[in-house]
């Protein structure tokens, strides 16, 4: 505490004013993206297998659960996707077409450029903003898509 208080009285004004606008810069930094975040009803859910588009609607904004049929080598099989909270993960699919339960340990997905993967069947579940204008992306220095 000694140590600080010896370094605020050696400080001038002009220090003080530096310090005071790196603050607020920083604080406007973590927020502002928060602020400007679009709504959910922006997002389009996809569900793709093999590269095939199965389906693409407007992210739910009400919590529920939506069940579709995908077909792999013949056979007609079950999916089960969540909604909860503007977020969504797809339940355990069946142990005959996915032995291992990676898909369901990714858990939740929210935003654009999340996905969800589930092989050997090759289905990718995403997100994908509006189709619009699209954004740039300042940290990976390229456009979302």
């Amino acid at each position: 505490m000694e140590g600080i208080k010896r370094l605020i009285t050696r400080m001038t004004r002009a220090d003080i004013i530096l310090v005071l606008v790196i603050l607020v810069f920083s604080i406007v930094g973590i927020f502002l993206p928060i602020l400007f975040q679009p709504e959910h009803g922006e997002y389009q859910l996809v569900v793709e297998q093999a590269g095939q588009e199965l389906f693409r609607k407007d992210f739910p904004r009400e919590d529920g659960i939506e069940e579709f049929s995908f077909r792999w080598e013949g056979d007609e099989y079950q999916a089960r996707l969540e909604f909860e909270n503007n977020r969504v993960r797809l339940h355990r699919l069946s142990k005959e077409v996915v032995p291992l339960d990676i898909h369901e340990q990714m858990g939740w997905i929210q935003r654009p450029g999340q996905m969800i993967v589930a092989l050997p069947v090759q289905m990718v579940i995403s997100i994908e903003g509006d189709r619009g204008e699209r954004e740039y992306d300042g940290v990976v220095g390229s456009y979302e898509n």
